[in-house]
């Protein structure tokens, strides 16, 4: 298991996802382990929860279009 936290960021174009994925490399921390994924809003929607119930009032945080969970 890798997950400490985990961001979404929703991007119009695989440009947009390159571009915000050099814009995070400029800051990471020396130590530690950061890791990105480009998906599709496709294989998103096809997430299936295996544990709980599905949360629908996911915390959308400002105009940035990022998802935390």
């Amino acid at each position: 298991m890798m997950q400490y936290s985990i961001y979404v960021k929703s991007c119009l174009n695989k440009e947009q996802a390159e571009g915000t994925i050099n814009l995070i490399k400029r800051f990471l921390p020396r130590d530690g382990h950061v890791r990105s994924i480009i998906i599709t809003e496709k294989q998103f929607e096809k997430m299936k929860v295996l544990v709980g119930e599905e949360d629908r009032n996911l915390n959308i945080l400002g105009e940035n279009r990022t998802i935390e969970f």
